[in-house]
């Protein structure tokens, strides 16, 4: 889609500049010069004429020692239209008792308080044009506000504004707003909006704007400004036609239907390739989970073969020349049961079988022994890959004869619990394996939504293991690995699983836009507000928006994996205290850990410190120790110096990279 650079709609903006100051108003500044204007002890200024006036026009030419307003009550009664050009004022107190003023304009005048317009009640219009001003003035009680500019102040956040139900035009170009959200959802009249020249970098933030129902008119790119870094995206305009349905003026142009057409049939496409791709993907899911039930299919059915084998072997070991009432009845219903599986005959026989009663023990140990035997024969080629059994393989007992040693009860008890073992940790595997496929199933379908919602700006780009830069985030991850960590947790490197590029059109636009700095091509991870975390929690939210938003934030970064996972550092130390095996699920958790660039200025534009001492400075320990894991004490021939840095500029610093990983570990599982 084209781009759209409008052209600037400020006549009605601008109009106090034509505002001619009237002649009467002239002869009286020349004329008076006994009545005080000022609260302030200025020269005092008699204004003979003008206490019916409904206009006045003051500029700094004429009206330079004025410093106040607090007196115009007086002078000016039925005063309705206040201009007021390039005099500078510590505030607008006095026209809040201006009981007809409707419309107010200060423009250039250096204020910052703009707290009396809040009791200025019968307001219609205001424009606080090119000033200092940081907040929009709270004004529920100014309820007949029809329009609002705000331009050229340093106003960093919407807000204020849920009870103008009357507004119709607002204007809050070249400020310092980085966010839209809701703020402007409750405003269902304003049709007319001016939020050119701010950091504003996702295209999301529009979102919001189609709740307003009279939205018609949208300047995001004027040339009297500096460029809107969210125009420079790609499919900018296209964008904004297709989510506001009812726009009609977008920086200027007029959106026709043609336009608005073309616009519906590239979105449609574009959701429709996104869609494929989601299909795609869960298409490979459901592929790798029937893999592994055919895989789970096949273990299993081993298991049960191999238990049932022992179960034979045992029901041998326990026949005995007993009576009638001998434990046989019992081995011969467990071994039915077994065989149920293969034969449904056989539940049946179990529960109308007096087979037993009446008939010798040696005919009792010919029916088990054939039972026994219509398994054993269908497996024991199997069998003979097992070492476990591989001694028992091929034994028989003749009839009346002693069992051997290696056939003892207790052998064969041995071996069904180490089975009973590898079952469980199998069934642990397959479902560890399987969440591990849901989650990452979910991954990717939240990566797709983004990309789609922010118009293939963001992209998220995965290599897997075996892949060159896979290989090379193992050399940086396991050069975040200091030997106080392999000394404190038993952990001896890093193994990278997966490696996510992100690619941000949102951050390009932003470096170009406000940063002075180039980005080093050195990596670090990020600590503060993002930590390493686990794999469900992936970091979207800042991969999204990096550290683009209205309040200010606390941004860490560091070379250490103490520093950087303390949290999971720390149940490895509780772990460790309390002498604790660490089970296959601790060891085979994966972590997710946020990759920076920062400026390659050196000395870096940020406060570096020390995150540890050296192990002869320990003493010195008090501001150095972590609860959870003590000391992080370095080896004196450890050439890694553990830092942290606080970055004191979010825009220099933008994610590029997610990292999945594991940590190799010295102990065995438990």
């Amino acid at each position: 889609m084209r781009h759209r650079r409008g052209q600037p709609q400020a006549a009605h903006e601008l109009a106090w500049k034509k505002q001619p100051v009237p002649l009467q108003e002239r002869a009286a500044v020349a004329k008076q010069r006994s009545e005080d204007l000022s609260s302030h002890g200025e020269e005092k200024k008699e204004v003979t004429e003008g206490k019916d006036n409904e206009m006045l026009t003051m500029v700094s030419h004429f009206y330079d020692s004025i410093k106040s307003l607090t007196n115009f009550h007086s002078q000016y009664p039925q005063l309705t239209t206040l201009y007021i050009t390039g005099i500078p004022l510590d505030s607008l107190n006095g026209v809040q008792h201006l009981p007809h003023l409707t419309q107010l304009f200060a423009m250039k005048c250096k204020l910052r308080n703009v707290s009396a317009v809040e009791e200025c009640y019968h307001l219609e219009k205001l424009c606080l044009y090119s000033n200092v001003i940081q907040e929009i003035p709270d004004l529920k009680h100014v309820q007949k506000l029809q329009a609002l500019w705000l331009s050229g102040n340093e106003i960093s956040c919407i807000k204020n504004l849920e009870s103008q139900k009357n507004l119709c035009e607002l204007y809050l170009n070249n400020n310092k707003i980085k966010e839209i959200g809701s703020s402007l959802k409750e405003n269902k009249n304003l049709h007319t909006l001016n939020l050119a020249a701010n950091p504003i970098f996702s295209l999301k933030e529009i979102i919001s704007l189609a709740e307003l129902p009279s939205l018609t008119s949208l300047i995001l790119a004027d040339s009297q400004h500096d460029m809107q870094p969210m125009t420079e995206l790609l499919n900018y305009s296209s964008y904004i036609i297709y989510h506001l349905n009812k726009l009609e003026i977008l920086d200027g142009y007029p959106v026709d239907q043609r336009e608005r057409s073309r616009v519906t049939l590239f979105y449609s496409n574009l959701l429709l390739q996104f869609r494929i791709l989601k299909y795609k993907l869960l298409g490979d899911y459901y592929k790798e989970i029937w893999i592994k039930q055919e895989e789970n299919r096949e273990a299993l059915a081993r298991f049960r073969k191999w238990y049932q084998i022992y179960m034979s072997l045992a029901v041998q070991v326990h026949k005995n020349f007993l009576s009638e009432d001998s434990d046989n009845w019992g081995n011969y219903v467990e071994l039915l049961h077994l065989m149920a599986e293969k034969a449904d005959c056989s539940s049946n026989h179990v529960q109308n079988s007096t087979v037993f009663h009446g008939i010798s023990s040696y005919l009792q140990n010919d029916l088990i022994d054939s039972s026994a035997e219509v398994i054993h024969a269908e497996i024991t080629e199997e069998l003979k890959e097992m070492p476990c059994v591989a001694v028992i393989m091929g034994e028989t007992l003749e009839r009346g004869e002693e069992p051997k040693c290696n056939l003892q009860r207790d052998d064969i008890k041995t071996r069904l619990d180490y089975l009973s073992i590898e079952v469980k940790n199998w069934d642990a595997e397959v479902a560890e394996y399987m969440a591990f496929l849901s989650t990452m199933r979910k991954i990717r379908l939240t990566q797709l939504d983004y990309e789609l919602e922010n118009a293939n700006n963001l992209k998220f780009i995965g290599y897997e293991a075996d892949t060159e830069i896979v290989d090379i985030f193992n050399t940086i991850m396991n050069s975040y690995c200091c030997s106080h960590i392999e000394r404190q947790y038993d952990i001896v490197g890093i193994q990278v699983i997966r490696v996510t590029q992100i690619v941000n059109n949102s951050f390009k636009a932003m470096i170009r836009s406000y940063s002075s700095h180039n980005l080093s091509r050195d990596a670090i991870m990020l600590v503060n507000p993002t930590p390493v975390s686990a794999l469900s929690d992936w970091p979207f939210q800042i991969l999204e928006k990096g550290f683009m938003v209205n309040k200010p934030l606390s941004i860490s970064v560091t070379d250490c994996l103490d520093f950087a996972d303390a949290s999971w550092m720390s149940t490895l130390h509780k772990l460790r205290q309390r002498n604790i095996s660490l089970t296959d699920q601790i060891q085979n958790s994966i972590r997710v850990t946020v990759i920076v660039k920062l400026p390659e200025e050196n000395p870096f534009p940020r406060n570096r410190e020390q995150l540890y001492k050296s192990e002869e400075d320990q003493e010195q320990k008090s501001s150095n120790t972590d609860e959870a894991t003590g000391l992080h004490i370095l080896e004196p021939t450890d050439p890694k110096k553990c830092q942290v840095y606080h970055i004191s500029d979010s825009n220099d610093i933008i994610p590029v990279y997610v990292v999945e990983y594991k940590y190799k570990y010295k102990v065995a599982s438990a």
